[in-house]
């Protein structure tokens, strides 16, 4: 029995991305679903964004 007042309203998907440099100078950029994922990379310099409906937010940011 559903209530068509209390529907579930869905919620848009997140991106995360992750962008930086590795310690050899090159740039890198990694894109995935998970935010455990994300901030799972061990970053040596840069930074995690969640990117919701083309916008994007900054979530953490590594400079070393």
């Amino acid at each position: 029995m559903c209530n068509p007042k209390l529907e579930s309203k869905e919620l848009p998907k997140s991106v995360y991305l992750v962008t930086g440099v590795t310690r050899t100078g090159s740039r890198f950029r990694v894109e995935t679903e998970s935010l455990m994922h994300a901030l799972g990379i061990n970053l040596w310099r840069g930074t995690v964004w969640e990117i919701v409906e083309g916008h994007k937010k900054k979530i953490r940011t590594v400079s070393n």
